[in-house]
């Protein structure tokens, strides 16, 4: 199967953006969400460890590169949970069953991981 030139350029940006070029069925796309969000959540969670003076600093006044990307990384983490609950919400998810995903919210879901892969990209680039 040949790939246009958009198609390769949407491809070659989404993996970039840490999704495969393969097409994923929204069970799939839930379950590497769910992952990519322990990920992210671990890398920003030892991140901050290793700048306590961030922690204390959790306000609009801090200044400080590296601390202000903590603290996106932290919000951007907590956006994308939100974003896969309501992609998986149902009764059941509500009760700790199986996700069953709204095709509709992907978009969403893979904006906020999006999001947060940017403020990753940016904590390591600081460091």
């Amino acid at each position: 199967m040949r790939l246009s030139k958009l198609g390769f350029v949407l491809c070659l940006s989404i993996l970039v953006g840490g999704w495969a070029c393969q097409q994923k069925t929204p069970a799939q796309v839930a379950m590497t969400a769910r992952d990519s969000i322990a990920n992210a959540s671990a890398f920003v969670g030892n991140e901050e460890k290793t700048h306590p003076e961030c922690a204390v600093q959790e306000t609009v006044s801090n200044t400080t590169k590296i601390c202000s990307l903590l603290h996106d990384g932290k919000v951007g983490v907590n956006l994308a949970v939100d974003a896969l609950h309501q992609f998986c919400a149902s009764p059941d998810y509500d009760k700790g069953g199986p996700c069953t995903p709204n095709a509709n919210l992907q978009n969403q879901l893979e904006a906020a991981l999006s999001h947060v892969n940017q403020v990753i990209s940016d904590i390591k680039a600081v460091k």
